[in-house]
Order: structure tokens, then C-alpha cells, then sequence
């Protein structure tokens, strides 16, 4: 979770001024690393040039649907979300399906793949 924790801190300060598209697939980022992440997008500034986040989550579990949803700012640049083979149970998909019916979490979301 050290490299996600990097990734995150470069994305909330904006220190990459020419990304557009951010994919974090095939990764086995544990539940502090989507914590730090989930944070981070809340916090990013906008950028004329970033279009697009994706990222596929696996091998997590409830704890990281809950750091995810529980952020107190929404996540305006995540477009895309792919939370396929993970660990999630019942309270976990609740807290995800709960924040994001609202629209408010993640409001420009575009695709959702469980």
C-alpha cells in the first residue's frame, strides 16, 4: 500500500498535471491503499486535462467498500468503477449501493461493473 499511498498523494496535489486517464487494474490494493485513493479523488482539483478514473478493485473487502462510500466530499473525477472479484459481503454492497443511488458520491460515474 506504499505505491498506492504515492499514487494517492501525486493525485490529491495534483503533481501530475498531464494525466487524463488513471487505470488500477490487475493490482492487489489492500483496504488502506482504496482508503488513501478514495480520499485522494475526494480531494483532487479539477483539471481540464483528466477525463477519466478507473479502477478495479479486487481482492478487497467490506472495509474497503466503507472507505470508499464514506468519504464526506464526492469523487467527481472516478467515471468508472470496477469492483469485480472481490470480498464484499452484505454490509459492504449496502454501504456501496446506498452511496451510490444517490449520485452524490461519485457523480459523474459513468460505469459500474460488480
Amino acid at each position: 500500500d506504499a505505491g498506492m499511498r504515492w499514487v494517492a498523494h501525486a493525485v490529491a496535489a495534483a503533481a501530475l498535471p498531464r494525466l487524463e486517464y488513471l487505470n488500477l487494474s490487475s493490482n492487489h490494493i489492500a483496504d488502506d491503499g482504496i482508503g488513501a485513493l478514495a480520499t485522494a479523488l475526494a480531494a483532487a482539483p479539477a483539471s481540464p486535462r483528466y477525463q477519466q478514473t478507473s479502477q478495479t478493485v479486487s481482492h478487497t473487502s467490506d472495509r474497503a467498500s466503507n472507505k470508499l462510500t464514506s468519504q464526506s466530499r464526492p469523487m467527481p473525477s472516478l467515471r468508472t468503477l470496477n469492483l469485480a472479484a472481490n470480498r464484499f459481503e452484505d454490509a459492504g454492497l449496502t454501504s456501496l449501493v446506498e452511496a451510490l443511488s444517490t449520485g452524490r458520491a461519485v457523480p459523474n460515474l459513468e460505469e459500474l461493473s460488480i
